[in-house]
Formats: structure tokens, C-alpha cells, sequence
């Protein structure tokens, strides 16, 4: 038995979430598979250069925890897509 199948014959949906032809639908148009292969990926993190960098422009440019959060935030989307 594949995943679909397993998961298509024991995933009872409440009424507030997807019917089972929504889910056979996104099996079919590869979603599933592709949320499988994405989460099969290593997560890359920051090293300690590019935190240390991240910090020290915000430092330096008067920036708040808000913005440092920010860049951090999109330095680490920008490493991991």
C-alpha cells in the first residue's frame, strides 16, 4: 500500500477541513510530493560570520531587534529555497 493510499483510506475529514477529492486532487497535481521532497531538504542556517555581520549593521546603522529580526529572517529564506 502506498502513502496515498493509506492516507486517502484513513484520513477522515471533519467538515472544516479538505474532502477527500481535494486531497486525491493534490496527490495528483504533485503538491504532496513536492511539501515531501521540501521537507526531505537539510535546513541551512546562519553561521556565526553572518549573524555576527546581520548584528553589527544593525549596530552600526542605529537599526532595532525588529530589523535584525528581519534581515535574519529573509538571509535564511534566501539560504533555504
Amino acid at each position: 500500500m502506498t502513502f496515498e493510499e493509506w492516507f486517502l483510506d484513513n484520513f477522515k475529514p471533519h467538515s472544516w477541513m479538505f474532502s477527500k477529492e481535494s486531497i486525491q486532487k493534490a496527490f495528483e497535481d504533485g503538491v504532496v510530493e513536492g511539501l515531501k521532497q521540501q521537507a526531505d531538504r537539510e535546513w541551512v542556517g546562519l553561521t556565526d560570520e553572518e549573524v555576527l555581520a546581520l548584528w553589527a549593521f544593525t549596530a552600526m546603522t542605529g537599526k532595532g531587534w525588529l530589523d535584525l529580526y528581519r534581515m535574519a529572517e529573509d538571509k535564511l529564506r534566501e539560504k533555504n529555497t
